[in-house]
């Protein structure tokens, strides 16, 4: 929705300054005289070396200009696809800058794909380090809870033979002790 915005921003910018360069008056200015603008006569055209275009003129084809697809490679020429593709197949040096650049942005390309690659593997050895984890806790996790609840199980039993005693035994100082000790770390495992 931003590159919506700041393309309509630029194409009125571009619009007033094509109104203004034309001699049109901008907005909110006032024309001094009621005679019309002369219109200037266009200026010669020098050829522009290719590496000096703008982005913006390459990608508009011009008429009677051929898009074609070389080797990969966008060319426009006005001669029809076919004979432009056996001109430059046949004429272009190994060593051009045009190819550099392509096989520059291709070694680019492929060192991006290879650090996606090589973040891609180290998220996955990670998320599999922390499953083995999680799965180690939770089996840490469960011999501590069957710990727990044989000592429960085996402290209720010792409570149990305890109290199947006669109270005037149960209150006879080892098993009274036995039986405090018991209680209190039946709380402390809340058994």
């Amino acid at each position: 929705m931003a590159c919506v915005a700041v393309l309509l921003v630029v194409y009125i910018a571009a619009k007033q300054l094509r109104l203004i360069g034309n001699g049109a008056a901008a907005p909110g200015q006032q024309v001094a005289s009621t005679q019309p603008a002369p219109v200037p006569a266009p200026p010669p055209r020098q050829p522009v070396p290719v590496a000096q275009q703008s982005a913006a003129r390459s990608a508009v084809p011009l008429a009677g200009v051929n898009k074609c697809v070389i080797n990969g490679q966008t060319v426009y020429t006005e001669a029809p696809c076919g004979q432009a593709m056996h001109a430059l197949v046949g004429n272009v040096p190994p060593d051009s800058p045009g190819n550099d650049r392509q096989r520059e942005m291709e070694e680019a390309a492929a060192a991006a794909k290879r650090a996606e690659e090589q973040l891609a593997r180290q998220w996955d050895q990670r998320m599999a380090q922390r499953d083995r984890d999680m799965a180690a806790e939770q089996i840490a996790v469960q011999q501590q809870v069957s710990a727990v609840n044989a000592e429960c199980a085996r402290l209720k039993a010792d409570r149990d033979g305890i109290l199947r005693l006669s109270v005037t035994t149960q209150q006879l100082s080892p098993w009274r002790d036995n039986l405090n000790f018991i209680r209190k770390r039946m709380n402390e495992l809340h058994c």
